[in-house]
């Protein structure tokens, strides 16, 4: 890969600059593979997003069940010493 380094353009040799097309391939690639990556890290945060929606939807329907099935000190005991609390339903 080559790397090419540019002083500033002047507004006049800005309108009047090209790169030879070697650099804008290399230039194009690059976005691309940035674009694509950034792509996936945007998926990945979405992805956690919704799992951690559905931990947090999960959590508050087992702390209304807690207050009206049982008490904290018994969800407590269970958790505290390994066992799965038992579902009242």
């Amino acid at each position: 890969m080559h790397h090419h380094s540019f002083a500033p353009p002047t507004a006049a040799a800005a309108s009047s600059a090209k790169l030879d097309p070697d650099a804008l391939s290399e230039i194009r690639l690059h976005l691309k593979k940035q674009h694509e990556g950034l792509s996936a890290l945007v998926k990945i945060a979405s992805d956690d997003f919704a799992d951690l929606k559905l931990i947090e939807d999960s959590l508050a329907k087992e702390d209304l069940s807690h207050v009206t099935h049982g008490s904290i000190r018994d969800t407590y005991d269970y958790h505290h010493h390994g066992y799965q609390a038992p579902a009242f339903r």
